[in-house]
């Protein structure tokens, strides 16, 4: 097995999601009831009234939506029509318990407060990776697929790849915001039975064949 580079995370993102089987209309004639469910669930991790915030006179349908922020706004528990989220900033896989528990928290709220049924659940892992001691070209030069183009060889930065399945995708791309780092994206849908914990379990497995496809490290 070849040695693997080390790689700083300058950024990473964890969004979890749970589509509703119907759009809950009706439970946001009343947010503040949504509202005071999502505080009683998420008061032992000392939520406040300024962390839970919506919008009286929403523009459109998309724009209904509940937000709470926890852990200095490091998660964002958010509500919307026929959705729930939760947005994890730099997350640690130590933290997958913590995680797990606001997500059952927060779903518990939802739909002891809007009876919404869960369709199926998503997750999302988005990493911003910089190698240390090697270029990006270096570190994806066999994933080149295309041997010439116009100006292709002239300013070439890397290469990346994408794949999908039906309830996946992987994509490996340059990083649009920080210079000399790539940008890896996984997606995966799941059931609506399926546990936090074997969502985990399975971006997990994702995060660690990318990086041996990489073959990148992280501490």
């Amino acid at each position: 097995m070849a040695e693997r580079t080390l790689a700083e995370i300058p950024l990473s993102l964890v969004e979890y999601r749970a589509t509703f089987q119907e759009p809950i209309f009706v439970a946001f004639e009343r947010p503040t009831l949504i509202a005071d469910a999502l505080y009683r669930s998420f008061r032992e991790w000392n939520i406040t009234f300024e962390n839970i915030s919506w919008k009286a006179l929403p523009i459109n349908a998309n724009d209904v939506q509940i937000v709470c922020d926890l852990f200095n706004k490091r998660m964002t528990f958010t509500v919307m029509l026929g959705v729930v989220s939760l947005l994890v900033t730099n997350p640690n896989w130590s933290e997958v318990g913590l995680v797990g528990a606001v997500v059952r928290a927060g779903m518990g709220a939802v739909q002891a407060s809007t009876s919404g049924v869960t369709k199926e659940q998503g997750v999302i892992l988005a990493m911003h990776l910089r190698p240390q001691g090697k270029s990006i070209q270096d570190v994806t030069t066999r994933f080149r697929a295309i041997s010439s183009g116009p100006g292709i060889d002239a300013g070439l930065r890397g290469y990346g790849f994408s794949v999908y399945g039906h309830d996946i995708s992987w994509l490996v791309d340059l990083s649009a915001i920080y210079p000399e780092a790539l940008f890896v994206r996984t997606s995966r849908v799941f059931g609506s039975s399926v546990s936090f914990e074997d969502i985990a379990v399975s971006l997990k497995k994702d995060e660690d064949e990318i990086l041996e496809i990489l073959q990148l490290r992280v501490d």
